[in-house]
């Protein structure tokens, strides 16, 4: 059958002639399987879509030939990317560990993740700069990404790392047992991260849950989020502190979430350090409405307290509950009427007839 570009109705043999061959705003259908190929540099508008089922893209080696990721958009391209139902794995780099799954560079459109599953790599979705860029994850699984090995080199590795974009939205998406860092890192200007799981895991060498360093205008709301007992950092949620003035009209509202703390030596749920200047105080945070298991302290306001807000949280302790490592991905049944001969599959593609059936997730749910 082949790789399907639904734009222009041609098969190709690879994902990397299909992708090669391709043009700005083009479909590209990628039958369920493994793809273990060199995938070129992408240039240009794309969207990438496993049909069937998950279609996995592996590098033949643990380095791609690019040096960089298996999936990898040209710097300064104005390229957008949506990647759906694709499993991306196994990317590492030397030296700087920082191998990406998917690296999206500098000055690059949007990109969108949807019902993919992103394991394990170094970074599992690195993203570079872009003043108007957004990033977006819908219903997609991050697990096992990190380095291990990592001491002191030059770069670091996290599930995922968006760097100064415009905004960052999570929803219904889930991140665990990074191997190193932090689950999710965003320095974006907006992030909003919503009805999403954050688990360490009993093993992971975990730092922060969720990591906004530059501050922003932040969103946390109906989470679930466990600091694994070997994590090496207390802190839960950290708002800003690697930089001295944070995104203008920084805040952080962190809403209707449930936090357990199982780190040997306790935890924190809110790290603030943002600070509008040097000598600024701490930006506003809203921590309203959360349940904490087991978390010996709330918050740390490092510049002063006058900008936070607590209420109506609960403090428990004794057991917590268990998050639900259950994949919010789901296999996309795609089917075409018999007989399912080539050319009848390349006229029902292109007039749009493939029937796709998606199985909810259940969010929000607790096991």
């Amino acid at each position: 059958m082949g790789i399907f570009n639904a734009t222009d109705g041609t098969f190709f043999a690879t994902v990397s002639a299909t992708i090669s061959a391709s043009s700005s705003g083009d479909v590209l259908m990628i039958p369920a399987g493994l793809y273990v190929e060199e995938f070129p540099l992408i240039t240009h508008s794309l969207t990438l879509q496993g049909i069937g089922g998950m279609a996995h893209l592996r590098t033949p080696n643990t380095v791609p030939a690019n040096d960089r990721a298996v999936l990898f958009v040209q710097g300064n391209a104005g390229a957008d990317l949506t990647v759906r139902n694709l499993e991306i794995s196994g990317a590492s780099r030397p030296v700087w560990t920082n191998g990406a799954g998917i690296l999206f560079e500098i000055g690059n459109g949007d990109l969108r993740v949807i019902d993919s599953w992103i394991h394990p790599n170094e970074n599992g979705i690195l993203v570079g700069d872009g003043a108007t860029t957004s990033v977006e994850v819908i219903r997609s699984e991050f697990s096992f990404n990190g380095n291990p090995t990592y001491a002191g080199t030059v770069s670091a590795a996290h599930n995922l790392y968006v760097n100064k974009v415009q905004s960052l939205t999570v929803t219904d998406s889930l991140y665990h047992s990074v191997r190193t860092h932090h689950e999710l890192k965003s320095r974006a200007e907006t992030t909003t991260i919503l009805n999403s799981r954050f688990v360490d895991g009993p093993d992971s060498q975990a730092s922060y849950s969720i990591d906004l360093p530059n501050g922003g205008v932040a969103r946390i709301e109906g989470n679930q989020i466990q600091k694994g007992p070997q994590a090496v950092n207390r802190h839960i949620v950290h708002f800003g502190g690697e930089v001295v003035k944070t995104w203008p009209e920084s805040r952080l509202d962190m809403i209707g979430n449930v936090i357990v703390g199982e780190r040997i030596g306790g935890s924190t749920g809110l790290h603030n350090q943002s600070r509008d200047g040097p000598d600024g105080v701490a930006n506003p945070a809203v921590v309203m409405g959360n349940v904490f298991h087991n978390v010996e302290e709330l918050v740390r306001t490092v510049y002063g307290p006058s900008s936070l807000s607590l209420s109506d949280n609960q403090v428990l302790t004794g057991m917590a509950p268990i998050i639900s490592l259950a994949a919010p991905w789901q296999v996309q049944a795609a089917t075409v009427a018999e007989p399912a001969s080539v050319v009848l599959l390349a006229g029902a593609l292109a007039a749009g007839v493939v029937a796709r059936c998606w199985v909810s997730w259940p969010v929000g749910r607790v096991a």
